[in-house]
């Protein structure tokens, strides 16, 4: 009976593992790093406030067209290789991603830790993910391209 009580309490410890490992990473996939350490160790409301940051917006140009001529599995696929190359450029630039929604790519410079070379830091990221979805498009048949703007605001 031991045996048995003691395998069903490690059985369930290793479920709660997998629980809170799953519940650390949608934390980290919807706030910063920073913000979700502060949130996990203080557990209240965080409301930082900043004078300026930047901000980007990345879309992707003949998405739907794209869309029209490319099987569902295969467009997820696609469009993950570019978010993530889109991701690695942010993280190494020191940005912060806001959010994908469908094709548009958002981040920020200057959140959420104050960086008064915000403009510049955002400035240089829609060169490198130009350079990415070249990179991407000689290795696939597809011809990506995107616009992309951005403009300082206040937080």
């Amino acid at each position: 009976m031991d045996r048995l009580l003691f395998a069903r309490l490690q059985e369930e410890k290793e479920l709660a593992e997998i629980e809170k490992e799953k519940s650390e990473r949608l934390l980290l996939n919807i706030l910063p790093a920073s913000i979700a350490r502060q949130l996990r160790s203080e557990g209240q409301t965080i409301a930082n406030g900043h004078k300026m940051v930047t901000v980007m917006f990345a879309d992707i140009c003949g998405f739907t067209e794209i869309s029209r001529n490319t099987s569902p599995s295969d467009l997820v696929t696609l469009l993950n290789g570019i978010f993530v190359a889109f991701d690695n450029i942010v993280e190494n630039d020191g940005l912060e991603k806001i959010k994908t929604i469908g094709d548009c790519y958002r981040t920020v410079g200057g959140l959420p830790n104050h960086r008064d070379d915000h403009a510049h830091a955002v400035a240089d990221a829609p060169l490198e993910m130009l350079k990415a979805l070249e990179y991407i498009n000689e290795k696939t048949t597809a011809h990506w391209s995107c616009a992309l703007a951005f403009t300082p605001a206040r937080s």
